[in-house]
């Protein structure tokens, strides 16, 4: 039983999480990075999709009210949890931070429970960790940060070879709809933590059983992302322009931004403090030098051999991998020496972090227009290198061909949803349904709707061509008065995904039954 002095030091630590959390989600401010503009849209569309009682395969009010392939085709968790949260409290930015601040907090109390007999001051190492910050203030990735507990607790499990492959497997799926870019980057990073240990190879053989199975539950979002490959300028988007990982290794560019350059310091003290530690036979060691390696020039064969690392876009993206593992080397039960040490120099580059712009939370309802969401964005958030854009043009990776004739459209339709010669009445106009009556002399009828093959259209409730026209969808109507409904059909693919995650799903529910 615990002592009564444990339980007032425990109820007080709660009331001062909870006193944290409350100020920090209801703090009107986001930080005025470029992702923090795609993910704060992505995040209030989800909001709105359910609000429709609908599912977000299609965000509606993206690229002014043309819509947009969208979060279906990247990572959804993080947006769908921090939407659900956001509709809970009626807001996408304080959905956001919501999400951000309950990531952090069960970092650390994974860290707590990893390391029971680490002084409390040690769990100090993973919450004032620099990336934490660079992440969040000068990236805006919110998803990224989303994914830090499944990426810590994947980590940890290799490096331990505590491995329970049922266990990895949920966690790897939930890795991969809440961030795929740190999927792979952790993916790497726990095969090398398996092969460094003495039983390397029937641990790797662990590794690899649940990291199938743990692909093999997501096979639903996967398998039709792939067929999708073709429609969206995907992979171009996330490797050309200032998103090319040439230009963004530690250390290896004269013309690097000031923010490598800080990076680049970073991992250099920690260098030192791997140095210091003098552990560096351990696993735990030689995969932070790897996380380090990776983000120089000294991996750009590797970088240029392998397409996923090319994806990750940010070498740097590797440092935030390291800080989940560094820590870990000076969590004893006692704070002194290099333990002393690691508290001051593991954080020690925080106070050469620039200071990153704060911007005004735009407040995003449920319920916004996309001229609303146009006009609250514009006077909110200046994002560096992007603009606050009152026609939502949104991330490059997930645009499909029809959006290079968006400028046109958006001064075709100017506020219309459908342009037909005669008579217009739109009876419903929600997510994944559009539904309008049209009476006049018959011919095209264009809808603000983005060209996309999943789209299907009917005509007085019979199927009918959905043609693409101009980069939107159209639909061609007879004279007289006729009701035309567009709905979206899904991908096909989708059905064989999820019949390919029924098996290892199955597999999975008799192991948790028989447990």
């Amino acid at each position: 039983m615990a002592a009564p002095g444990n339980r007032v030091r425990k109820a007080l630590l709660a009331l001062l999480i909870c006193a944290l959390g409350f100020a920090f989600v209801t703090w009107p401010r986001l930080p005025g990075a470029q992702d923090t503009y795609i993910h704060v849209l992505w995040t209030q569309q989800v909001m709105a999709c359910f609000a429709h009682g609908q599912l977000p395969f299609w965000l509606p009010d993206m690229n002014a009210g043309f819509g947009s392939p969208g979060i279906r085709l990247y990572s959804p968790g993080g947006p769908v949890v921090a939407g659900l949260f956001g509709l809970l409290l009626g807001d996408a930015g304080r959905g956001m931070r919501l999400a951000v601040f309950l990531a952090v907090l069960v970092l650390c109390l994974l860290a707590r429970r990893l390391f029971p007999s680490a002084h409390p001051a040690a769990v100090l190492l993973w919450l004032a960790n620099p990336m934490l910050a660079f992440s969040f203030l000068h990236r805006g990735a919110f998803s990224e940060l989303y994914s830090l507990p499944l990426a810590f607790w994947l980590l940890e499990r290799h490096l331990r070879g505590d491995h329970a492959p049922g266990r990895e497997a949920v966690a790897w799926a939930g890795l991969w709809l809440v961030h795929a870019p740190t999927f792979v980057m952790v993916t790497g990073l726990a095969a090398l933590a398996a092969l460094a240990r003495r039983n390397g190879a029937s641990s790797l053989g662990r590794w690899a059983l649940g990291w199938l199975w743990g692909a093999s539950l997501v096979a639903w979002h996967w398998l039709p992302l792939a067929r999708e490959q073709r429609w969206v300028t995907m992979k171009a988007g996330l490797t050309e322009g200032v998103l090319d990982f040439h230009l963004h290794f530690l250390g290896g560019n004269p013309l690097a931004s000031p923010t490598t350059v800080q990076l680049s310091l970073l991992a250099l003290a920690w260098l030192v403090l791997l140095l210091l530690a003098g552990r560096l036979q351990q696993g735990r060691s030689l995969l932070v030098l790897c996380c380090i390696a990776l983000a120089t020039p000294l991996a750009l064969p590797l970088w240029e051999l392998l397409a996923p690392l090319q994806l990750l876009q940010f070498p740097s993206r590797f440092l935030l991998s390291a800080s989940l593992v560094l820590p870990g080397l000076f969590a004893t039960g006692k704070i002194r020496g290099k333990e002393l040490l690691a508290l001051v120099l593991f954080p020690l580059p925080l106070l050469w972090v620039p200071a990153f712009p704060l911007v005004r939370d735009p407040r995003l309802g449920a319920q916004e227009s996309w001229q609303s969401l146009g006009a609250k964005m514009h006077a909110s958030i200046t994002v560096a290198g992007l603009g606050a854009n009152p026609f939502l043009v949104e991330a490059a990776q997930i645009r499909p061909a029809s959006f290079q004739l968006l400028a046109e459209n958006i001064v075709a339709f100017g506020a219309a949803r459908v342009l037909y010669p005669g008579d217009v009445e739109v009876t419903s106009w929600s997510p994944l349904v559009r539904v309008v009556q049209l009476q006049g002399p018959g011919g095209l009828a264009r809808f603000r709707l983005l060209a996309y093959p999943l789209w299907e259209a009917l005509l007085d409730g019979r199927p009918v061509l959905a043609r693409e026209h101009e980069g939107v969808i159209a639909v061609w109507v007879p004279p007289g008065r006729h009701q035309v409904t567009l709905r979206w059909a899904g991908n096909p693919a989708s059905r064989w995904g999820a019949l390919a995650a029924l098996l290892p799903l199955a597999l999975l529910l008799r192991r948790s039954l028989r447990s």
